[in-house]
């Protein structure tokens, strides 16, 4: 599944950031090229992933843009709102879709982070400073949610834990929580 190594690939490059940008809450508004390309990456692959995983649900229907995966999202996948990732080396926890489920007077909100990739990606000049680690992770919080969605609904899997059985291995710094990982008896 190409998207599925392709978030494997980003975290490492998260990864390597680590070794130069302590992952800590402290240094959220740390900025960079090398996390202003992070942001990019990740965002542009989060457009991709949501619209095959609200396709997946829908497919008579057509996604297009942010708002359409925020309806999908809250009409048909809510658990999706409340779901985390976490990285326990860093004591960091992530809730990347708890603001789609916000209702407002406009209709659902936009995540922060995903309001923040569209900034550095049309006013990179201005908005620069948002191409952030927090950001970063954030987003690469929701790129592994939408990920572990589409592989369930794509394989149809009725135990979440069968999803060992349908990607080529697992984050190495993100945490995706005791609900999808496969129980290992030790005799």
């Amino acid at each position: 599944m190409i998207h599925w190594n392709y978030l494997l690939a980003l975290e490492q490059d998260i990864i390597r950031v680590a070794d130069y940008i302590e992952l800590s809450e402290d240094n959220f508004n740390t900025y960079s090229v090398e996390l202003l390309k992070l942001n990019l990456s990740i965002g542009s692959e989060i457009d991709v992933v949501l619209k095959l995983l609200c396709e997946a649900y829908s497919p008579q229907e057509k996604f297009s843009s942010i708002k359409d995966y925020k309806n999908c999202i809250n009409d048909r996948m809510p658990d999706l709102i409340i779901e985390s990732t976490s990285i326990p080396r860093y004591n960091l926890e992530f809730r990347p879709f708890n603001e789609i489920g916000i209702d407002t007077h406009d209709g659902y909100h936009s995540p922060s982070w995903w309001q923040d990739y569209n900034r550095i990606k049309h006013h990179r000049n201005s908005d620069y400073k948002k191409a952030n680690l927090k950001n970063v992770l954030y987003s690469f919080s929701a790129l592994l949610l939408a990920n572990l969605y589409l592989v369930v609904k794509l394989n149809q899997l009725k135990n979440i834990k069968d999803l060992y059985k349908h990607v080529n291995g697992f984050p190495k710094l993100f945490d995706i929580g005791e609900k999808y990982k496969m129980s290992m008896l030790i005799w």
